[in-house]
């Protein structure tokens, strides 16, 4: 591997951008992938790392050559967190753990637990001040979470919410790029992060002495699992996934939505043509086509999982450079859903061309990765966010207020400064 031969104006913005730290650093990627190609090198200092934006190499990586990547990097925040989470395990080991975990996340078993997510979605709305800017993300992540226990652990986490939530804080900045991709290693999890590993623990150990637990995903890992800390990895890991992804996808919609009145109009005529006042149901929001294509503008545009990090194991060709074992890749999953060469004004919010459901060549668009470890709660996740943006929709309208938000690279894409809107009641 050779470095790419970035200009010194391009290497100056870097260091700018890197005295806040590494998750702002996307409007810099895409200019060095203008200036040094689609598959290039890092110089990192303690291992290069080979950055990817070509959806063909992607899907090389993906799809047909899985086998040549890692996805344990023992050293990194995510297996420090995760330990033995499916996530970050390999081999014979990730397909067990998928065995065990892949049931509760086929639509068969999570559809009827989703008939009224919207009273969870109600709890947060009834507490909003309409004409007062509110801030988004915190009030969709309490939503998010509060949908992801009633499926996966059939628990209400309202009364736990307010002691959780500042642990929960420090867990999702740990995970985000920082200054350990220098270092080539992070530092131990913060200890505040205790109060979630003994909350997992806890739920192990109370659903293994249930005289008639419910058939869901924490019974699930009971049942199959003996080993309480490999239980608290899946819930851990699971949980964190589960919800951070769909509090982003929600909270960059709302604000695509806010900040795009025509459309949001549309999207909200539709949902009281199709449903009027009735609450949300799984199989009515399937119909809401101008909602589908909203979702899927905005998982182009602001992806959830905005990088995969992957780790050689052997040598492999990644476009025009021969990649050593042991060199980190990275992909990227912000820049291929921006590429020029295969979306028509790439940086543009527009539904509208999901109208005929382009297919794009290679992996221009992989929202929930793809190949043999795609995203396990893919299906669940595309459905709860469209039953709770319906709900919310049919209860408010939107308008921007304060800055223009960026994305910023956290454990998932973020809007940085954040976004606030203005709710209206529904008329």
């Amino acid at each position: 591997m050779s470095p790419p031969r970035l200009g010194p104006g391009t290497l100056l913005a870097v260091l700018w951008t890197l005295r806040r730290g590494f998750g702002g650093v996307l409007p810099v990627l895409e200019r060095i992938r203008r200036e040094a190609g689609d598959v290039l090198v890092l110089p990192l200092p303690r291992r290069p790392a080979v950055l990817v934006a070509d959806p063909a190499t992607i899907q090389h990586v993906l799809e047909e050559h899985p086998d040549a990547f890692a996805w344990r990097l023992p050293q990194d925040p995510v297996t420090q967190l995760f330990r033995r989470g499916v996530l970050v395990t390999d081999g014979a080991e990730h397909a067990r753990l998928r065995g065990v975990l892949e049931p509760s996340n086929r639509p068969s078993h999570f559809l009827p637990r989703c008939e009224e997510l919207w009273r969870d979605c109600d709890r947060i709305l009834d507490g909003w001040r309409p004409g007062r800017p509110h801030r988004i993300l915190p009030e969709m992540r309490r939503m998010a979470l509060l949908a992801f226990e009633r499926v996966y652990f059939s628990r209400d986490l309202w009364p736990e919410l307010p002691g959780l939530e500042a642990a929960l804080q420090d867990a999702l900045r740990y995970l985000g790029p920082g200054w350990w991709l220098l270092r080539g290693h992070a530092s131990p999890p913060p200890r505040s992060v205790c109060v979630l590993d003994r909350r997992f623990l806890a739920l192990a150990r109370g659903r293994r002495a249930a005289a008639a637990p419910p058939d869901d995903l924490l019974t699930h890992l009971v049942s199959a699992f003996p080993d309480d800390d490999l239980v608290r990895d899946q819930l851990f890991t699971m949980w964190i996934a589960g919800h951070d992804t769909s509090t982003s996808l929600l909270t960059w919609s709302l604000h695509l939505l806010a900040t795009h009145p025509r459309v949001q109009d549309q999207v909200r005529t539709e949902i009281r043509d199709v449903l009027g006042s009735r609450p949300p149901t799984p199989e009515v929001v399937v119909r809401l086509a101008q909602l589908d294509r909203v979702v899927r503008e905005a998982l182009r545009l602001y992806p959830p999982i905005h990088t995969g990090n992957r780790l050689t194991v052997r040598p492999v060709r990644l476009g025009p450079l021969w990649v050593p074992p042991g060199s980190r890749v990275l992909l990227s999953y912000f820049l291929a859903h921006r590429h020029p060469r295969h979306w028509p004004e790439p940086n543009r919010f527009e539904p509208a061309r999901w109208a005929a459901r382009p297919r794009q060549p290679g992996l221009a668009y992989f929202p929930f990765g793809a190949g043999p470890r795609r995203c396990l709660g893919a299906s669940f996740a595309q459905l709860e966010v469209r039953l709770l943006l319906t709900r919310v929709l049919q209860r408010f309208s939107f308008r921007p207020w304060g800055p223009t938000p960026k994305p910023f690279m956290g454990a998932a894409l973020e809007p940085d400064p954040g976004v606030w809107l203005v709710p209206e009641p529904a008329p």
